[in-house]
């Protein structure tokens, strides 16, 4: 870090605060990911050792938020595609060693909340989405295990898909 004294980063971090708080949860509906979001920021501009009394620090410190959220925006839109993929990658993938333990809680959750809207599926909608994803069956061969149409299985499969999508895209 630069040789400011601490009451200038508090002066700062306090007078940067709330504009960049509401920058953040502008653009995310969770307050608890917002304030770990600018929590992370600051930590990235202070262990880069940034001036903070430089003219350009409060513009670099939003950069690093808007960059953060993308982050967050990716992450979110590859644990959404693999959960709706159903593959059993899923869980190497989202709770990986080199991953953030943050970011693992909220995959967890994610996942809870994805299983309890699996579980409250009608059963033939949730039995023809499990061989499908969980167990990797073609159409016809569901259609031949629970003995009911083509046409039945596939709309049993996109309603279980819609369902996720609408749990998936109400998740902060």
């Amino acid at each position: 870090m630069s040789g400011n004294t601490n009451n200038e980063d508090q002066y700062f971090i306090d007078a940067s605060n709330v504009g960049l708080l509401r920058f953040v949860q502008s653009r995310i509906d969770d307050k608890e990911e917002a304030h770990s979001i600018l929590q992370e920021a600051y930590l990235k501009f202070f262990k880069a050792g940034y001036d903070s009394q430089s003219a350009s620090a409060r513009p670099l410190l939003f950069t690093i938020a808007k960059n953060l959220l993308k982050d967050h925006y990716r992450k979110q839109q590859r644990t959404n595609e693999l959960l709706l993929s159903g593959t059993e990658e899923y869980s190497e993938n989202v709770f990986s060693q080199e991953s953030d333990p943050v970011d693992d809680l909220h995959s967890a959750r994610q996942l809870k909340k994805v299983i309890r809207a699996i579980e409250r599926m009608p059963l033939k909608r949730q039995q023809v989405f499990r061989l499908s994803r969980f167990d990797g069956l073609k159409n016809r061969e569901i259609s031949m295990e629970l003995t009911i149409s083509m046409s039945m299985v596939e709309k049993h499969l996109a309603a279980a898909l819609k369902d996720l999508r609408s749990v998936l895209e109400s998740w902060p």
